[in-house]
């Protein structure tokens, strides 16, 4: 097993459940199936609920948020907010095309494999490889719309009903091993030997017709979206190529599981072209985002300088400007400001709303003892794109770091102010707003919304122990009244209904 992966215990008993899990292995692996039929360019699709499934979505949810909470504690989830925001945005671009919207949230994995895999209650997982490996932003979005696809066709919910209501925490322990199998061969392979003994012809069909609703509703969503529908047949085809002389071993992992083949792609790429021709072009954000992410594959920022000035000076890039972002970014990392500057004073004039160029900008400052100067260019950013979910947190870590130096200026407060305007756009909370916010709180003394802040941000990324544990410190506060203990007490218990029984008796 990989020396980062821990065994999660339920899953060893699961045999006699193996066509479920053989169908759960064969959704978060993802992508695409051993085969692949289209009925029309628009097919009809269940609406959500006509499967008459017992499971409800609000369990959906809860099953998402557990196996999120699990696999958290093993794998690297990505925390640049500038790359979490671009893949939250083309994911809610696809959602939005849908009638019946819900709730989804979008994720990055730090992992070369490619790969992406979807929960139920609609929390979706793209690996930092998929998106490497994505020649255009069609061809990224197409994999999301499959994931997507999944979630909103509550198929889960609907094998659910069919293998015999096995037991929710069954749902649990094998959504999460099998995700972590997929991101480790080694830890694969173990799962392979368990999940896929016993199971039946039947259970394999029942998931070929899913994951065929799936790709169809997909290439739907990709071109109401504004996608190329080809980007689905395109990754297909390139995945085809360059394996087709691989040993299977080292295949990208879903060809390994879900082999392609010429009529597939063919099948693709047929139903692609019944909608109407439209040039697509990539958006500036999809090359900024693969540049840092392919910055941040290297050991050194020398090794990283070497391959972008490399490749400028050959001019074997796909986007120009990307390219000029990563030099950029390895020339920072080194302090050498000028030559940094110097490319890109003249991205920020050109791209005046581009964050990425504002961030780098104000790093820059942040290096040369200039910090003042760093805020004011991070709020004057802020006040012309107030939404800017990545320069309010940037803009926030750096107020919240300069309070003992500048006590004066109550840095803190203006924090709270940015983070408490930035979460009402999230009812639901933001795991990365809410620790700054706790911060802040902290800072100004406030310990009772400190507390509550971090609670709930420890909640939202499936930490149930952690977010009761920071509640109990807040009832230890002093001159609390009878009501705000009360409020804490029922909160407390409310959390403890996510625990497994094993645990609650040990929350005292």
């Amino acid at each position: 097993m990989h020396k980062n992966l821990k065994p999660v215990k339920r899953f060893s008993a699961l045999n006699k459940k193996s066509y479920l899990t053989l169908f759960l292995f064969v959704t978060c692996l993802s992508f695409f199936p051993s085969t692949l039929s289209f009925s029309s360019p628009a097919p009809d699709l269940p609406e959500l609920g006509q499967s008459g499934a017992s499971l409800s979505p609000k369990q959906e949810k809860e099953i998402g948020q557990e196996v999120l909470g699990e696999i958290r504690r093993y794998l690297n989830f990505e925390s640049d907010a500038y790359i979490q925001d671009y893949i939250q945005s083309i994911g809610q671009k696809l959602v939005s095309t849908h009638t019946q919207v819900m709730d989804y949230t979008f994720f990055v994995i730090q992992d070369h494999r490619i790969n992406a895999f979807a929960l139920p209650g609609g929390y979706i997982g793209i690996n930092t490889g998929l998106i490497l490996h994505s020649d255009s932003e069609s061809e990224l979005a197409s994999v999301i719309a499959h994931e997507v696809s999944h979630v909103r066709l509550r198929h889960i919910a609907r094998l659910y009903e069919h293998a015999n209501k096995v037991q929710l925490s069954t749902i649990v322990g094998m959504l999460a091993a099998v995700i972590l199998a997929t991101q480790s061969p080694e830890a694969a392979q173990g799962a392979l030997a368990v999940t896929m003994a016993g199971s039946t012809q039947s259970m394999i069909n029942f998931t070929r017709e899913n994951e065929k609703e799936a790709d169809q509703e997909g290439l739907q969503a990709l071109a109401r979206a504004g996608f190329d529908p080809k980007g689905m047949s395109n990754f297909f085809q390139k995945l085809l190529e360059g394996n087709r002389f691989q040993d299977i071993n080292s295949a990208p992992e879903f060809l390994r599981t879900h082999p392609l083949t010429e009529s597939r792609i063919q099948s693709a790429l047929f139903h692609a072209k019944c909608y109407p021709y439209k040039q697509i072009t990539d958006s500036l954000v999809f090359h900024l985002v693969k540049a840092k992410l392919q910055y941040n594959q290297f050991a050194s920022a020398k090794q990283a300088e070497h391959y972008f000035e490399n490749h400028l000076k050959r001019g074997t890039y796909h986007n120009k400007i990307g390219m000029q972002y990563g030099y950029a970014l390895s020339l920072i990392d080194q302090q050498a400001h000028e030559k940094a500057l110097a490319l890109l004073k003249p991205l920020a004039e050109n791209y005046p709303n581009e964050s990425a160029f504002q961030l780098a900008l104000a790093n820059i400052s942040l290096q040369s003892n200039q910090p003042l100067e760093a805020i004011h260019r991070l709020e004057q950013h802020l006040s012309e794109l107030p939404q800017n979910r990545a320069t309010t947190l940037q803009l926030c870590d750096l107020l919240l770091s300069l309070h003992a130096e500048f006590p004066h200026r109550d840095y803190p407060a203006q924090a709270k102010k940015y983070l408490v305007g930035a979460l009402k756009r999230y009812p639901k909370g933001d795991k990365s707003l809410l620790e700054r916010l706790s911060r802040a709180y902290f800072l100004s003394g406030d310990l009772l919304d400190a507390h509550l802040s971090e609670s709930k941000a420890r909640e939202l990324n499936g930490e149930y122990i952690g977010a009761i544990i920071q509640l109990k410190q807040a009832k230890k506060i002093a001159h609390l009244n009878s009501r705000q203990v009360s409020q804490l007490e029922a909160r407390i218990e409310e959390l403890k209904q996510h625990l497994p029984e094993s645990q609650k008796g040990k929350i005292h």
